[in-house]
């Protein structure tokens, strides 16, 4: 990808008035190569989110501290790199078996695999993906099923267990409701393609007074030619 498609690229944002776009042009060289042959999330061990999000968790993640993900893949092979216990959901069997295998590969033992795949949903009322109590998915293959099990796999560790929780799967808006409480006073909630407002509208209240905002630059992600917004929270103490 020429450095002249990129820099168009963030021009089509800022002409929407995404200003933050212009804060990606030090990743340029990051961006072509991970868009190249060979590379992908799980192959470079990355998160699929911002890479100022990337840089920030860099930054801020500690060896000792535990995590949560909503979605595992290249993220999983980060937090496994860069923390100590990791904790994944995932709803895709062929993806979670494909994960599994290299974690067993490598003799990873700080991690807990979960596979939840979603459940038929027998209310056919009409769900509103901005509803933490609806458990739906804006992805459309979803349809007619409720990730109710999979959003709650979080609810069996204590308040306050983690210091890192990655919402980054299916049922974000459910996700970010039960997540609240499980992070630690210092930890800290991260949320892609944040752009959605429907993700948070109805908790920004929690939001607002439970957390503090430290990042949400609309941004170049790895492995896509395409730019997103991932938010990055720090619970109050």
């Amino acid at each position: 990808m020429s450095f002249f498609r990129f820099n168009k690229i963030i021009i089509s944002f800022v002409k929407k008035g995404k200003w933050d776009a212009i804060k990606s042009y030090p990743y340029y060289s990051d961006w072509e190569k991970y868009l190249s042959t060979g590379h992908s999330s799980i192959v470079d061990e990355l998160p699929w989110i911002t890479f100022a999000a990337i840089d920030f968790i860099k930054k801020h993640i500690d060896k000792n501290d535990t995590v949560f993900e909503y979605g595992g893949g290249g993220s999983t092979l980060f937090f496994l790199k860069n923390a100590g216990k990791v904790v994944t959901v995932e709803h895709d069997k062929s993806w979670f078996e494909r994960l599994k295998s290299i974690i067993k590969t490598r003799k990873i033992e700080t991690w807990e695999g979960n596979f939840i795949h979603p459940e038929i949903d027998h209310d056919k009322s009409k769900k509103d993906i901005s509803d933490p109590n609806d458990y739906t998915s804006d992805d459309g293959n979803y349809k007619n099923v409720n990730f109710k099990k999979y959003v709650s796999a979080i609810d069996k560790f204590p308040d306050g267990h983690f210091n890192w929780v990655l919402v980054d799967g299916r049922a974000r808006t459910s996700c970010l409701a039960h997540s609240f409480s499980k992070i630690k006073p210092g930890g800290y909630l991260i949320l892609d393609n944040a752009e959605r407002k429907y993700y948070t509208e109805k908790q920004n209240g929690i939001l607002d007074s439970k957390f503090d905002l430290q990042l949400n630059i609309f941004g170049a992600v790895p492995f896509i030619p395409d730019f997103s917004q991932t938010n990055i929270w720090k619970k109050k103490l």
